[in-house]
């Protein structure tokens, strides 16, 4: 195995993604599934930590309602019921606010094949464990036992966000939300100019009453977990639309559909403590 290494340039915001290149073999089979992303051997560093990793896998979208139903069928049919308690989405978590009528979400969003391509939300970190789990049984059954599915680490996560790009705060380069036509480069909560007052202290303040509909974008609430442009590792949705569990179980990458757009960085984190309409995941696959 042959590696070599970029020197670490330190940024302002302190996270440098740095690519490598690796003859680490990756399954061919596996590396040429649409639906993975073949993520090149690098080195992440955050604040004062330095990661390196081997190359790896991750799934080219957010894991979507109809790969997770699959995942609760499989739960059912082996008698799992215990699993099956602690997988299942809680689809009350919608319910998150009060004056927003979400009734239809908590009803239709997990069940209703229209929503089948979204992604999976309302679902514990516990939950997304035991769908790796399911998913590493599958593979090592044809590839062995050196494979793995898993969360990400976060400096796995923020190193495969940036798509090969160094001192980026978003999956694209520049800072623009939206691309030189004006698209939205991501699904976000979008506030109009003409939501911000300026205080009497002289601090902004951005007014409720006037905030721009969720559905600027063209999206009532989540996108479809394939959609907008992908980073220049080929994945969907690494900035905005949900945001995603990593290792830890107790933190989501990326910011939501509901995050503002400074929110939305690859740095961005939130606290994850419950089941929330604003969380998913998607697995990688490590090599041992």
């Amino acid at each position: 195995m042959k590696i070599l290494i970029a020197p670490i340039v330190p940024t302002a915001i302190g996270i440098t993604c740095l690519i490598c290149v690796s003859l680490t073999e990756v399954p061919e089979k596996i590396k040429t599934d649409k639906d993975f992303a073949y993520i090149p051997a690098g080195t992440c560093q955050t604040g004062e930590l330095v990661s390196s990793f081997q190359p790896f896998l991750m799934l080219n979208h957010e894991v979507t309602n109809g790969e997770y139903r699959e995942f609760l069928h499989y739960l059912k049919i082996e008698n799992r019921l215990e699993d099956l308690v602690v997988a299942t989405p809680d689809t009350n978590a919608w319910n998150f606010s009060e004056g927003v009528y979400l009734e239809p979400m908590a009803e239709y969003y997990f069940s209703h094949p229209a929503y089948g391509d979204y992604p999976v939300v309302n679902i514990t970190a516990k939950g997304a464990a035991l769908y790796c789990a399911w998913q590493t049984e599958q593979l090592r059954k044809i590839h062995g036992d050196k494979i793995t599915v898993k969360l990400p680490t976060s400096p796995q996560w923020i190193y495969a966000a940036s798509g090969g790009l160094e001192r980026n705060q978003y999956s694209w380069s520049g800072m623009g939300l939206r691309d030189e036509k004006g698209n939205f480069r991501a699904n976000y909560y979008t506030v109009g100019e003409e939501s911000i007052t300026r205080a009497e202290d002289g601090k902004f303040t951005v007014s409720p009453e006037t905030s721009h509909s969720l559905i600027i974008d063209g999206n009532f609430y989540m996108a479809q977990a394939i959609s907008y442009k992908p980073n220049g590792y080929e994945l969907y949705n690494m900035c905005g639309n949900v945001a995603e569990l990593v290792g830890d179980g107790s933190t989501a990458k990326g910011g939501d559909w509901y995050s503002p757009g400074y929110d939305i960085r690859i740095h961005s984190s939130k606290k994850v403590d419950k089941a929330v309409p604003f969380v998913g995941f998607r697995p990688v696959i490590v090599f041992e």
